[in-house]
């Protein structure tokens, strides 16, 4: 097995999914894992702050993923000691700091903001959507409580402006574009990572005790995995989230990989198609459709019925095919231009298609078609 991990970050238990494209970066981590003779890590969010689940709801929600054979299975909490120490192990370094500043705080905890954000950048976008402004006050969209301001010690990261603006390795190399806007909402030099509220990871520096923010947390989680190469599996809708594990990357001076599956859009599918990929029954159909009906051309994918339709055709071929592109494996040691050939080659239907259609004209050439 090849030294290289593919990970994707946690997937937050639900009872039911919407759409069957809930998989789809789980789906992608297998079938890259296997090409590239690697390790997947299928991560399961247990840290969420505002939500606790029973321990049946969340082995429900594993049992959902078991369709995905080859997969290493982590929860976020597995690693909150080693998230622990290289906070504490960039905080010796000066990459962390402690600041206090005003904070806008809502009874119900839901929002948490620094003055400074809401100033210069109108805050942090997941939390300005929970923020209405009245007059000159600003109010909880959820608990309908005025914010208030309190002067607080908090944990920032020091961004600094010549990592942040590396390159990003990541597929498809298109992406780097939408890295300026992202870079943009960080320039100002701190990102707070701890919050007030109780978020159930505690982290005590200098006799000042700091609730880990836990989207936070994530970011750190690659990092923790022992492998010479490490590859993010996630979709384009979490950019933000990748470019701030880019940064991290920099800093702590471990390269990082990324992959940036297309967010799938499937307004023109009809209910009956989405229904039969939903059934569990059509897990290689689903596979099939992520891993060879989707491209990298774009980064907002309008799915067509015809390709939904194409996989919907035969069981027997569908296995077939699986079998057939789970059998491709690269043993080589490639960089990672090569990578990104090899992973647009084998996603492609049809030089996947073309690939069989040689191999079994070499086979009856050999040894005589029926």
């Amino acid at each position: 097995m090849s030294d290289i991990s593919f990970i994707s970050l946690p997937f937050q238990p639900m009872s039911s999914m919407r759409t069957p494209f809930y998989f789809s970066t789980a789906i992608m981590g297998e079938y890259l894992a296997n090409l590239f003779n690697g390790k997947y890590y299928l991560g399961i969010n247990e840290l969420h702050s505002f939500k606790s689940y029973s321990d049946n709801e969340c082995e429900a929600f594993i049992r959902k993923f078991d369709f995905i054979e080859r997969k290493s299975l982590y929860l976020d909490v597995d690693y909150i000691d080693r998230v622990k120490s290289i906070i504490v192990e960039l905080y010796n370094a000066g990459e962390i700091q402690v600041k206090k500043e005003l904070i806008a705080v809502c009874d119900c905890g839901r929002v948490e903001i620094a003055k400074t954000e809401i100033d210069r950048f109108h805050g942090i976008k997941r939390d300005m959507q929970l923020v209405q402004q009245k007059g000159d006050d600003l109010f909880c969209r959820v608990c309908q409580q005025k914010l208030s301001f309190e002067q607080k010690n908090s944990l920032y990261l020091r961004i600094r402006e010549e990592e942040l603006n590396e390159k990003m390795l990541i597929h498809p190399d298109y992406l780097n574009l939408d890295m300026n806007h992202f870079r943009k909402s960080l320039h100002n030099g701190f990102l707070r990572i701890s919050r007030e509220r109780n978020t159930g990871v505690e982290l005590l520096i200098d006799g000042i005790k700091f609730n880990l923010d836990i989207d936070m947390l994530w970011k750190f989680i690659p990092f923790c995995i022992d492998s010479s190469k490490v590859v993010v599996v996630s979709s384009v809708k979490h950019m933000f989230s990748l470019c701030l594990i880019n940064y991290l990357s920099k800093i702590l001076k471990k390269c990082v990989y990324f992959i940036g599956l297309p967010f799938i859009q499937t307004s023109d599918i009809s209910d009956g198609i989405m229904d039969f990929y939903r059934d569990e029954n059509h897990r290689n159909s689903l596979k099939l459709l992520v891993d060879l009906g989707v491209g990298w051309s774009k980064k907002n994918i309008i799915l067509q019925e015809s390709m939904c339709k194409y996989f919907m055709s035969s069981k027997e071929k569908n296995n077939n095919l699986i079998k057939h592109i789970y059998s491709n494996q690269i043993e080589e040691e490639c960089n990672w231009e090569d990578m990104c050939k090899y992973i647009v080659a084998n996603t492609s239907l049809q030089k996947v298609q073309s690939e069989i259609k040689r191999k079994k004209f070499d086979k009856d050439k050999l040894y005589g078609s029926d």
